[in-house]
């Protein structure tokens, strides 16, 4: 919730609410201020009597002409000056003696009466609501009249409660508003949107909230390369928005030639966006071809190139070139946000850029221990290790040796391709792999501990590595490679870890299922 300090500034206090629900009043807390200075004395007193001036005629000199309407609200313009840096600007102007004598009637036609009325509540006592039907109208109102404090209210209140579920309605909102005037900030709200729900977009197509959003909103997510789903999942997905939008039903088989036509408009400018050419072959036959969505030129090519696919494989066609932000790494919370670009990263180095994993085991889910390491890793090759140091150091490794518990004292298992790897790190180095270069020693396999890189070791994750800084890097040893040190991977020798995941193979390839 927000609430205002003894400096009359907007705070966060506590945990966000959801979406429906609106925010306590926001009021300065009167305990603080007596304990803080015995001087302060009836400031609620203070705080109803400005409320109570809130559209006074009587006593107004400044008149808002609201909404297509022209709403009538009076207000003050000493405290407008005082409170609004829009109004601050125009002081002399205000204060002027021809002004100061007359009423200043000013004209917002693009805002809400009622949503008006609430910001020049927070302007005279400090008090807000916040809720999703009018938020953005608040922002829209703050940024005009330019008061900074309810700006950044609205934009943390946005932020605290976008989820999968709210992203659609947020980003269709925040669109419709970005075109009107002067509305600056919503751009940057429709940026934030988009790219958490590229970031998430294998929930977000599953939401009911997408299959709400209209078009443009639409055209945006599909024609972002860094949507991160399937071309499968998408079509699905923008096809039941198609259906929903039209309020055709059926199974596709039933369609009439009328619904197939209201289905096509539906979907065009968008289906343009969709990379039918990476779609499975089955599921192009099964669930795209019958649609009739998909022009026959189209449908032609994509056959050709399940037949010869290397005659089409070329990198500057866009249509060839699977999203940047597919999500490779599924399930990964470390491989996200900021860490999402080195998926791509992983798959280079392991030598198949369209490589799909699945995690197997997260330390943070399934505990720490070397016993449930090995649980859920054992008998699994090839594999991905990814650490986050409780310094927010990620580094890791790859292994092509299924990982075993089954000899007491621990063995080494030899291994050509097996290499570490630094993604972030506190040393300026930029992610790099460390090749094995004692091969015989690439990874040992032991039952009372997690994954051991190298006889150094070169990364070793100990039991329960979340407490115990017994974890540790000796690297350079078995591997080697550009300003290697024992300090690079994970900020110090010993270290405690955060958390750490394991993936193992899913699937095909993207490229191997045309």
């Amino acid at each position: 919730a927000y609430a205002c300090n003894d400096r009359g500034k907007l705070v966060l206090i506590g945990a966000p609410k959801s979406p429906g629900c609106f925010y306590p009043v926001c009021q300065p807390n009167m305990d603080s201020f007596q304990a803080k200075d015995k001087t302060w004395l009836g400031v609620e007193a203070l705080l109803s009597d400005l409320q109570n001036l809130i559209d006074d005629r009587d006593s107004a000199d400044v008149l808002f002409l609201v909404g297509h309407d022209e709403t009538a609200i009076y207000a003050h313009r000493l405290i407008l000056v005082t409170r609004c840096k829009h109004f601050q600007n125009r002081k002399r102007e205000l204060w002027s003696s021809k002004a100061v004598h007359s009423q200043l009637t000013v004209r917002k036609p693009e805002f809400r009466p009622d949503v008006f009325r609430e910001v020049l509540k927070f302007l005279y006592t400090g008090k807000v609501e916040l809720h999703s039907r009018t938020a953005f109208e608040m922002l829209r109102i703050a940024e005009d009249m330019e008061i900074t404090d309810l700006q950044l209210a609205c934009e943390q209140y946005f932020m605290d409660n976008l989820s999968t579920e709210s992203a659609s309605e947020f980003l269709a909102d925040a669109m419709s508003l970005s075109r009107g005037f002067n509305a600056r900030g919503m751009s940057s709200l429709v940026d934030k949107c988009i790219g958490f729900m590229e970031e998430n977009a294998e929930e977000v197509v599953k939401t009911e909230g997408f299959l709400l959003l209209p078009k443009p909103a639409m055209i945006r997510l599909v024609s972002s390369e860094q949507f991160a789903v399937s071309e499968e999942e998408l079509w699905r997905a923008v096809l039941l928005w198609a259906k929903r939008g039209t309020g055709v039903n059926k199974p596709t088989s039933q369609w009439t030639e009328e619904e197939n036509k209201k289905i096509k408009e539906a979907m065009s400018g968008v289906i343009e966006h969709i990379k039918l050419l990476l779609i499975d072959s089955s599921v192009y036959a099964e669930e795209v071809e019958p649609t009739g969505v998909v022009p026959m030129e189209v449908s032609l090519e994509r056959y050709r190139f399940a037949a010869v696919p290397t005659h089409f494989r070329k990198a500057e066609d866009p249509r060839l070139r699977p999203r940047a932000s597919q999500k490779l790494f599924h399930g990964s919370t470390l491989l996200t946000k900021d860490c999402l670009k080195f998926q791509n990263m992983l798959n280079t180095w392991f030598g198949n850029e369209y490589q799909e994993w699945q995690l197997l085991y997260k330390a943070s889910k399934d505990g720490f221990s070397a016993v449930a390491f090995h649980t859920k890793c054992d008998g699994h090759s090839p594999t991905f290790t990814v650490v986050l140091g409780t310094n927010g150091n990620v580094c890791g490794g790859f292994s092509d040796q299924p990982w075993r518990s089954d000899i007491p004292r621990g063995k080494y298992m030899p291994s050509e391709r097996a290499f570490l790897f630094t993604l972030v790190n506190s040393e300026g180095v930029p992610p790099t792999k460390y090749d094995v270069t004692h091969p015989k020693y690439a990874t040992l396999h032991h039952p009372r501990y997690g994954p051991m890189f190298g006889a150094g070791a070169d990364l070793c994750i100990s039991d329960e590595c979340h407490e115990r800084p017994e974890s540790y890097s000796n690297l350079p040893h078995s591997y080697d490679g550009p300003q290697a040190s024992t300090s690079l991977l994970m900020g110090d020798y010993n270290f405690t870890v955060k958390d750490y995941e394991v993936f193992g193979l899913k699937a095909e390839p993207l490229y191997e299922r045309v």
